[in-house]
């Protein structure tokens, strides 16, 4: 099973940046919506798309493939607030009252583990068995066990 992620989320990062013109039609230059309102457009159809599927995806990303996801966030962000490219995302963040999109997706996979500790939880089975023992690749030690054998039949140096 391959675990890199990366093709998924730039999938998604380029769908966020498609559905951010949508923000930019809504916020106008002459007339435009509310700001908490363009905020709450993003929510539902861009950040719906970052978070589809996060609890599978997020433990397992590394932090190169979360700036594919950040950045259009970023974007999204600067629509509805007028900031600049020069201003820092901690104050994107604090003023959209947003989480960025690694702390968030964190989170989703957080919540979704301990739901499935509940007791009629479909995916309880997840939380409760123990892991299945890994196929791993044989070591020097493991071949340990069969010199020993060798040397018993009567096999020794030369």
């Amino acid at each position: 099973m391959d675990l890199n992620e990366t093709p998924h989320c730039r999938a998604q990062a380029a769908k966020v940046r498609a559905r951010n013109n949508i923000l930019k039609a809504l916020a106008g230059t002459s007339w435009g919506q509310q700001k908490e309102t363009i905020i709450l457009t993003y929510q539902a159809l861009g950040r719906s798309v970052i978070d589809y599927a996060a609890p599978i995806w997020a433990p397992v990303i590394n932090d190169t493939t979360w700036k594919y996801l950040q950045t259009p966030q970023n974007e999204a962000l600067r629509i509805p607030t007028g900031c600049h490219k020069m201003a820092h995302t901690d104050h994107l963040h604090t003023e959209t009252k947003l989480l960025p999109v690694k702390y968030h997706s964190e989170l989703l996979a957080k919540q979704y583990w301990l739901s499935c500790h509940r007791p009629h939880h479909l995916c309880r089975h997840l939380s409760t068995e123990s892991a299945p023992p890994r196929n791993m690749k044989g070591t020097l030690q493991k071949c340990n066990t069969e010199v020993v054998r060798l040397a018993d039949e009567g096999i020794n140096d030369i």
